[in-house]
């Protein structure tokens, strides 16, 4: 019976033993580094000056050049780090010991671009389509804001202005895009859309002109509520309009007197134009087009 318990122990030990080899053979140390950076290795085995150390690079003896090279004798220098230098990464003594494995990713940091021009002119009424692309590791996330500042979220029902937006998400690799359609524009979307993409390393933005063009729009007429003003003969009457457009339109007063239309143009670079006026006909407001 000592035999057999002995050997059953035997086959229990061998079989605890290579357990632990397999477990100790899959760890891997994950090390996250820039591009264009340096990077130094270390190689954990014990080992004295004389020790003669060899690097692998997935399981392939490592070949050095002008960016790789030893460091002090047994560790691993990689400077300008590139997409290329991705791998697992061992050393191996001359008695034939090998460390665990160092599993190597160059990250970097997130570059963005717009597709469309950044200023482009929209009619009001009509969609408009915005992509954002942007390409770094890791991924970056990308997000849309409104010209007043309000993230644009994949899904939302409210009935903000983000209400009339959507957003597409569309990933590949470490690259994603994210496309942004407003349906309709309105001549309150005028202004600045940003795309902003971040990850660890960075946070960078971009962003595009929605110029919308619309018709002109009266925001007030003379000094009183109705359209009719009626003033002593001879007195002085003060008569403003004020209107807003996408071109900047022109005020163009004309009066009805006897004697024949008077005309009066006025414009400033403000979004609202102001005209005030001093006469004792009646004026009728027409609003054009620069």
């Amino acid at each position: 019976m000592l035999p057999t318990l002995k050997l059953a122990v035997d086959m229990l030990l061998a079989i605890f033993l290579m357990a632990f080899s397999v477990d100790r053979s899959r760890a891997v140390i994950h090390i996250y580094a820039a591009s264009n950076k340096t990077m130094v290795l270390e190689c954990p085995l014990n080992k004295t000056a004389e020790t003669q150390i060899v690097w692998l690079k997935n399981n392939q003896t490592l070949k050095f050049n002008s960016r790789i090279s030893l460091f002090e004798k047994h560790g691993l220098k990689i400077s300008a780090l590139n997409y290329d230098d991705d791998g697992e990464y061992t050393c191996v003594s001359g008695d034939n010991k090998t460390s665990e494995p160092k599993q190597l990713q160059v990250t970097s940091k997130p570059k963005i671009q717009i597709q469309e021009p950044f200023r482009k002119h929209v009619r009001e009424g009509v969609n408009v389509i915005r992509k954002c692309r942007s390409h770094g590791i890791p991924r970056p996330t990308v997000e849309w804001f409104t010209n007043r500042h309000q993230r644009v979220n994949i899904s939302d029902n409210s009935t903000s202005q983000t209400a009339r937006m959507n957003i597409v998400e569309t990933i590949d690799g470490n690259t994603t895009l994210v496309t942004l359609t407003i349906s309709p524009v309105l001549y309150s979307d005028n202004g600045v859309f940003t795309c902003i993409a971040s990850n660890r390393h960075s946070t960078v933005m971009e962003s595009s002109r929605v110029d919308v063009r619309y018709s002109p729009k009266m925001t007030s007429l003379f000094n009183t509520t109705t359209r009719v003003v009626h003033w002593w003969e001879k007195a002085v009457v003060n008569l403003t309009c004020t209107a807003d457009g996408n071109p900047f339109p022109t005020i163009t007063w004309s009066s009805e007197a006897e004697d024949g239309d008077s005309v009066l143009n006025c414009s400033n670079e403000e979004r609202i134009a102001e005209s005030t006026i001093a006469r004792s006909n009646c004026w009728v407001v027409k609003l054009l087009y620069i």
